[in-house]
């Protein structure tokens, strides 16, 4: 009984070590770091294979040329460095590793000298070429999540954007006492709230930025705004403006533009209409009464 309490005592220590992994998504250094390395994994899997391959093709070219050789045989300190297979694995990461290898290669070249080529080989293609891979794998992964950050950051769609936005819009959601609409004075009631401009800082947003949002956004007769809307319009003030905003705007001017004239083209013909009917009106009228006069006459 008390060794399975010690045993969930331990269970329960190791929740709560794990809840060290939280500080991944508060520091954004480390978490870019943390997903650079686990987007790494699979360029990782690959490395390793080939340098598995590169080691055991040497392994069985060390054990069959030396290990083998009956030159060789007699010596302890060879058969233990390159007897067997796995004996020569095991060599072969050593000599990946640098631990050593200059005097295991003298030892096989004292009888074999070009051995010493084939020892060069297998440093240049694992310590160097493989190794170097590793690094560049990760650190190519790494930058890709940094520029992937800076441009969540930059649109406000990474994960502190996003809980920023929500707490914002469930801020005003409180001054607007549970409507689902904003006024003015709301709004600067909002905006003497000491969450609401700490969490204003964090956006960027400056508050004759949120005015003037606000202004855009008050679409209706009483001036009242869609709380949610209003958050998201806030979206676009946090990065600067880009070619792509510009023409994004002038293609919704041309389409209020084309609706407008399409507007005041119907309007122009229904009054039109309007006119000619009365006018049709007025000369039927105009006709009936002369013939009335003359018919009493």
């Amino acid at each position: 009984g008390s060794g399975g309490g010690l045993a969930t005592l331990r269970v329960f220590r190791i929740l709560r070590v794990g809840r060290l992994l939280r500080l991944i998504g508060i520091f954004s250094d480390l978490h870019i770091l943390v997903v650079g390395v686990v987007d790494s994994l699979r360029g990782l899997f690959w490395i390793a294979i080939m340098l598995i391959l590169i080691i055991f093709i040497f392994s069985v070219a060390a054990t069959v040329i030396v290990g083998h050789d009956p030159e060789w045989s007699g010596s302890d300190h060879v058969q233990a460095l390159f007897g067997d297979v796995p004996k020569s694995m095991f060599t072969a990461f050593q000599i990946l590793t640098l631990e050593g290898w200059p005097d295991i290669a003298r030892t096989v070249m004292t009888r074999d000298p070009a051995m010493g080529a084939v020892f060069a080989l297998f440093i240049v293609l694992t310590s160097w070429v493989c190794l170097n891979l590793v690094t560049a794998v990760v650190v190519e992964r790494t930058l890709a999540a940094a520029a992937t950050n800076r441009a969540e950051i930059a649109d406000g769609t990474g994960p502190q954007r996003r809980k920023l936005r929500k707490r914002l819009t469930r801020l005003f959601a409180h001054v607007a006492g549970g409507a689902e609409t904003l006024t003015v004075d709301q709004l600067v009631e909002g905006l003497n709230n000491a969450h609401v401009e700490r969490l204003l800082n964090e956006l960027g947003v400056r508050p004759d930025q949120l005015e003037m949002a606000f202004t855009e956004l008050a679409t209706s007769a009483d001036g009242r705004v869609d709380y949610t809307a209003f958050v998201e319009g806030l979206q676009g003030m946090e990065r600067p403006t880009t070619s792509l905003d510009v023409l994004s705007l002038q293609s919704s001017m041309r389409s209020s533009l084309a609706e407008l004239e399409t507007r005041l083209r119907a309007q122009l013909r229904a009054e039109n209409e309007a006119q000619t009917a009365a006018l049709v009106e007025r000369v039927a009228a105009a006709v009936a009464a002369k013939l009335r006069s003359a018919d009493a006459s």
